[in-house]
């Protein structure tokens, strides 16, 4: 039997869309019930595994992204406000769950300690950042505060 993928992050998502189906809040029951749908499928077809915490936040960072896109569409289209409002609501739903991104200044102390540890690429250092924080940094800002590192 395939060892259990501790995810948290999914546990709660499932424990918030069983108490807004109980609480009858349909449209938030309606949002979690297909994220939940979209996070456990990724694991179901990769070999009938848990999904990992990890995978939990890139589909939450790609819906929030997706709402976001929603919104600002619906908005140079003509939406009406509660169109635009309801892609709003959803993409704070799904920043909700997403965890706090590192400051600049944590990135920069993340990196120089990996860089005194004998980091001296960029590819290890983002392949290390991945590891430790994955879905917690911009790529991008990280990628610049390397760069100036080494």
């Amino acid at each position: 039997m395939a060892k259990e993928i501790k995810n948290e992050l999914l546990t709660q998502i499932k424990a918030d869309n069983l108490t807004a189906r109980k609480t009858k809040d349909k449209v938030l029951s309606s949002i979690l019930t297909l994220l939940v749908s979209e996070i456990d499928n990724i694991g179901i077809n990769d070999g009938k595994r848990d999904t990992t915490e990890e995978e939990t936040i890139k589909v939450l960072q790609k819906f929030k992204k997706n709402a976001s896109e929603n919104a600002l569409a619906k908005e140079k289209l003509g939406g009406t406000k509660d169109e635009i409002k309801v892609f709003n609501e959803e993409s704070l739903v799904y920043e909700s769950y997403l965890p706090k991104l590192m400051s600049e200044d944590e990135l920069k102390t993340a990196i120089e300690v990996m860089v005194k540890d004998g980091a001296n690429n960029i590819g290890v250092i983002m392949d290390k950042l991945k590891k430790e924080y994955g879905g917690q940094y911009d790529g991008g800002m990280a990628s610049e505060i390397a760069k100036s590192i080494l």
